[in-house]
């Protein structure tokens, strides 16, 4: 149950999952109900929000090809669908098609760095959305100037707002903007840590867009430290997307940062999704006044922390003209 400073009063109830399956309201002026269904992945594909003085619930249905929700529809607005485009390999919003009947109209995002939309424009390049949130995601304020049967519902990459309930839906968990944590404890239990309950140490720079880790994995130059990163277990969900994730980036000549719970699990990793390679001592790849790696392919094993965001032992590999870092807690 929570009760916030304004008298409301929710109610929750949970399925054997852990998933909020339902959630009365008390002192609300708009919301009294509301009843959420899920399939066998674990994805939210129904909600049901009953609306004071309304006759019969607004019914919202969500599509999945995988694990990103790609549109959704109501029965409040039967002829109108929204679709959502998001940036290749991401999470992050790029765009959205709003279609009623035989008529559609795309509308584009625009972004922050964590990829939290601040403004939507329409196909002119005119503003139709804007919004500021806090730090935490908390929606601060939001204005429009166009009527749209379906508002804007992106937040943090992988985020759809619950109006009626002030939580963010993400897929295998729930966010509370407003105290900037998860309302259920991690999936994997105390293997994700101290706090089960965190969301990242740094929202403006980390993701979580599954609420199954935070930046385990990411493609680009090292934006944290390694050392507040959540290491992934091997074999699991996270850990085979992670693989395939890194043949991606890889593919696109991108860099790659992981971390993971041991050595030999960094070992595994690496020739999972590298294939194997010749090791060579630390330091000695990128030892050219150029910069550029002695062998085309390869890794090097540093036992140690290093300064700045490299605050972890690590595995530092080169491929394909790019390099990244295989972090782990463990060395064995």
């Amino acid at each position: 149950m929570f009760e916030s400073q304004r008298g409301v009063t929710q109610r929750f109830s949970y399925d054997d999952e852990h998933r909020i399956s339902r959630v009365e309201i008390d002192g609300d002026a708009k919301y009294t109900r509301a009843e959420y269904r899920y399939d066998a992945l674990g994805r939210r594909t129904e909600k049901q929000v009953w609306r004071r003085h309304a006759r019969k619930p607004e019914r919202t249905q969500y599509a999945w090809p995988g694990l990103q929700m790609v549109g959704e529809t109501s029965d409040s607005h039967p002829d109108a669908a929204v679709q959502y485009i998001r940036t290749e390999n991401s999470y992050e919003p790029l765009a959205r098609v709003d279609s009623h009947g035989q008529h559609a109209k795309i509308f584009w995002y625009h972004t922050e760095r964590n990829g939290l939309p601040d403004s939507v424009t329409d196909s002119n390049g005119d503003t139709v959305w804007r919004g500021a949130s806090g730090a935490w995601g908390r929606g601060l304020r939001e204005s429009t100037p166009v009527l749209w049967d379906t508002p804007q519902n992106q937040r943090f990459q992988g985020q759809y707002p619950d109006r009626e309930t002030g939580l963010h839906y993400i897929t295998f968990r729930y966010y509370d903007p407003a105290g900037g944590c998860y309302t259920q404890m991690d999936p994997i239990g105390l293997a994700g840590g101290l706090n089960l309950y965190a969301y990242s140490p740094n929202p403006l720079s980390w993701i979580d867009p599954l609420g199954l880790s935070c930046k385990s994995s990411y493609s680009g130059k090292l934006s944290g430290k390694a050392s507040e990163m959540t290491p992934l277990v091997r074999g699991s969900k996270a850990w085979n997307q992670a693989i395939k994730d890194m043949q991606a980036a890889l593919s696109r000549g991108e860099k790659f940062q992981v971390k993971l719970q041991s050595s030999t699990d960094a070992k595994a990793f690496l020739q999972e999704a590298q294939g194997n390679m010749n090791r060579y001592k630390a330091h000695t790849q990128s030892a050219r006044p150029d910069g550029v790696p002695k062998d085309p392919k390869g890794y090097e094993q540093h036992m140690g922390p290093e300064g700045g965001f490299g605050d972890s032992p690590h595995i530092k590999w080169y491929n394909n003209g790019t390099d990244g870092h295989i972090f782990y807690d463990i060395p064995n």
